[in-house]
């Protein structure tokens, strides 16, 4: 056993005693490290999950504002085709005119 003056163990039977404390220590911290390793795993578990919900989202939302992008670009397009089409055929009428 170790002395309280700090002298080192001096029997066999004390080493035993020193070396079974070291590893019952050991056994408790290494313990407590894994509980915390185990709730650091949870926690970036939790991350992940949590992730993937705000990635699916996002997802969602930009197909969304892409389809109205296409359906907003497709409407002034074919509104543009029509006004460029009347202006065609105004523009026919007028050469018509001034051509008489």
């Amino acid at each position: 056993m170790v002395q309280k003056n700090g002298e080192k163990p001096s029997t066999k039977k004390d080493l035993v005693e020193f070396e079974d404390r070291i590893v019952h220590q050991f056994k408790i911290i290494s313990e407590e490290l894994m509980q915390k390793i185990d709730l650091v795993a949870e926690g970036v578990t939790n991350v992940n999950e949590n992730l993937g919900r705000v990635e699916q989202r996002l997802v969602e939302k930009v197909v969304n504002v892409e389809n109205d992008l296409s359906s907003i670009i497709r409407v002034s397009y074919l509104d543009l085709s029509k006004r460029v089409d009347d202006l065609d055929r105004r523009v026919k009428e007028l050469e018509k005119t001034i051509s008489h």
